[in-house]
């Protein structure tokens, strides 16, 4: 429609120009002119003086109004369009450094409080993608529950599809959450993850990926796939209260180390460069100074291939790598990490590491 818009003014200032001749007007005055007659503002400051200026301003003003009618009616009719289809949750969102969750269930709320207090995401910080098969009613009653304004997005459709994955742009997150759906069995719920969780990590190899499975199985399955980390439904509530069991005061002060009702006191931070320098002993006497109590020392994701496991000085290892590039096959292997290191020795050097977790002073 803007094509044609665009050689309704182009015919028109051509003609124009014929009829009135260059003499007496210039081609800038009467494309001025056909672009002033077809918005009907018609200031009168370049006019008609022949027989023949004067039809074709008769034709541009009947069938210019007529056209610009069309343009304005079809550009407002797609913009109405766009927003419902928007409001639905059938566009890919337009966000990076978000927060995906892949699915639904009664968890949703409470994983999203979570990130709230711990300011991951919210109002001025990153979006939330959800996608979901939740009629728009209920999705509308999450956004009103979950006040997040214009940081909430949904997607429509089943995670476990790749087209409606590649809509919440998972390669432009910041993390993935996979949520297990709890109105099917236990099997078919874990079954879907896997498929959503194989859909992220073709889309996104290298985005953080947790997931929620119901049974071992799936848990095992899901790490087969790529997930970084897997909690098996109701798993490690059973280990809590297991551990509670010991002590009374085991209870409140696993509460008070994961925030339950109130703030956690968990943290983590990137370790500076002299303390890289520290053996572990060092460092937890520098960050009991400033009220810290550190509890494990941590290596971030990074990318692993072929020439990290195989030693260059090896004739066979050479020859395996140069077999790989003369072929064309890429040597990734995939992501490495994070790894983990709770209460380490004190004679242990922190140059590997990348981050802390430490315990912060209780208010």
């Amino acid at each position: 429609m803007l094509a044609g818009l665009l050689a309704v003014v182009l015919l028109a200032t051509l003609g124009f120009y014929v009829f009135e001749g260059p003499s007496r007007l210039s081609l800038s005055d009467a494309l001025w002119w056909a672009v002033v007659t077809l918005s009907t503002v018609g200031y009168g400051d370049v006019v008609p003086t022949t027989a023949g200026g004067r039809v074709m301003a008769a034709v541009v003003m009947v069938g210019g109004v007529g056209v610009l009618s069309v343009v304005t009616g079809q550009l407002a009719s797609s913009i109405m369009d766009y927003r419902a289809r928007k409001r639905k949750g059938l566009l890919a969102v337009d966000v990076s450094q978000h927060v995906v969750l892949m699915g639904w269930n009664a968890f949703g709320p409470e994983l999203l409080g979570a990130l709230q207090a711990s300011q991951v995401v919210g109002r001025g910080r990153a979006a939330v993608v959800i996608v979901t098969t939740l009629p728009q009613e209920e999705r509308e009653a999450i956004a009103f529950r979950l006040d997040l304004g214009d940081s909430l997005h949904f997607v429509y459709g089943s995670p476990a599809h790749e087209g409606i994955v590649h809509k919440a742009r998972p390669a432009w997150a910041k993390l993935v959450y996979l949520l297990a759906r709890d109105d099917i069995s236990a099997a078919e719920a874990d079954q879907q993850t896997l498929c959503a969780a194989l859909a992220v990590r073709e889309l996104a190899p290298s985005v953080p990926l947790y997931a929620e499975a119901m049974t071992p199985e799936g848990r095992k399955n899901l790490m087969r796939a790529g997930v970084d980390h897997v909690l098996v439904r109701g798993e490690l509530e059973t280990r809590i209260l297991g551990i509670m069991g010991s002590h009374a005061a085991m209870g409140t002060v696993l509460e008070q180390m994961v925030g339950a009702g109130g703030d956690s006191l968990l943290a983590w931070r990137s370790l500076a460069a002299e303390e890289k320098t520290m053996t572990w002993g060092e460092f937890f006497a520098s960050a009991r100074r400033r009220g810290e109590l550190p509890v494990a020392l941590c290596r971030m994701s990074r990318s692993l291939c072929l020439e990290n496991i195989l030693d260059e000085s090896s004739a066979l290892d050479q020859f395996i790598i140069e077999l790989f590039h003369s072929s064309g096959q890429k040597t990734a292997l995939g992501m490495a990490g994070p790894q983990v290191v709770t209460n380490p020795e004190d004679a242990l050097f922190l140059d590997s590491f990348d981050a802390v977790v430490f315990l912060r002073p209780h208010n």
